[in-house]
């Protein structure tokens, strides 16, 4: 199975299928595209930095002979179109939870394995501050490198979107949850096919299968990082048009005030830059 193969039959797939999905259950929105494309933005370039500082340091590397030959910062092409189709898939499959009503069932174990995955976050946060302090070592492992690239903009994101990423704990838990376990299979089958393997010395030890645990997280993170994005993106844009359609009613809530006055002898006025009612003096 070549690399191309893998794309195929892993990603672009299941995108289909969520695409389809996404429309059946008329979840397809005008705000869909623009931020997308905000979070396309932001999230393939820092991979494809941070995917080729790795394949440089030979944390892991691909087959030249499943793979075409072009290469890019050290990357394959079939690497870059699977990052942009991983963020795409993530955004996809993010949305279309959103519109689905969970059952209560399914709610209570979201919300579970919320936590449990918070924590998993952490222990692992701490494991990697521990590899780093080994010596030896001309570059960090695979663990080390993941939480020192994405553990900060994971608290900078918990902290400057808390609302909106709590209200949406149960999605993302379950979308972790799918991502992260379709991918790990998905893995398993590309090193045993050889697409591309990991060198032993970067990585922990413990692995699920043959798939070092590393990449389970690296997926399970990267979920949260593009669908913590969009979640922040779509927040702050209702936010702005919010204020544009109350910059667009405010003339005609103020003639409604002032139409009122004449009946009921309460005149708008305004204080303090907020508008409100004040009843004429007898």
């Amino acid at each position: 199975m070549t690399y191309l193969l893998f794309l195929l039959a892993f990603v672009m797939g299941p995108l289909g299928l969520a695409t389809l999905g996404l429309f059946h259950h008329r979840a397809y929105t005008r705000t869909y595209p623009w931020i997308g494309s905000q979070v396309l933005g932001i999230a393939v370039p820092a991979a494809i930095v941070w995917d080729s500082q790795a394949a440089q340091w030979g944390i892991w590397h691909w087959s030249r002979t499943l793979t075409l030959h072009q290469r890019w910062w050290e990357l394959p092409m079939e690497e870059v179109a699977f990052i942009l189709l991983l963020v795409l898939m993530v955004l996809t499959l993010h949305k279309l939870l959103i519109c689905l009503s969970l059952p209560l069932g399914l709610q209570r174990l979201a919300n579970g394995l919320w936590w449990v995955i918070l924590v998993i976050i952490g222990w692992y946060g701490l494991q990697a501050t521990h590899l780093a302090s080994l010596p030896g070592r001309d570059h960090p492992t695979y663990l080390t490198y993941l939480m020192e690239w994405s553990l900060p903009i994971l608290m900078l994101q918990w902290l400057i979107g808390r609302q909106p990423i709590w209200y949406a704990r149960q999605s993302l838990a379950m979308l972790v949850l799918g991502v992260a376990g379709w991918f790990t299979l998905a893995d398993a089958l590309a090193l045993y096919a050889g697409i591309w393997s990991l060198a032993t010395r970067d990585v922990m030890g413990l692995y699920l299968g043959n798939v070092p645990i590393e990449e389970t997280l690296f997926f399970g993170i990267v979920t949260l990082l593009v669908a913590q994005t969009s979640i922040i993106l779509t927040s702050w844009h209702a936010s702005q048009r919010s204020l544009t359609l109350g910059a667009q009613w405010h003339p005609l809530l103020r003639r409604i005030l002032s139409d009122t006055a004449h009946a009921t002898g309460i005149k708008p006025d305004r204080y303090g830059g907020h508008l409100f009612v004040r009843r004429n003096a007898s």
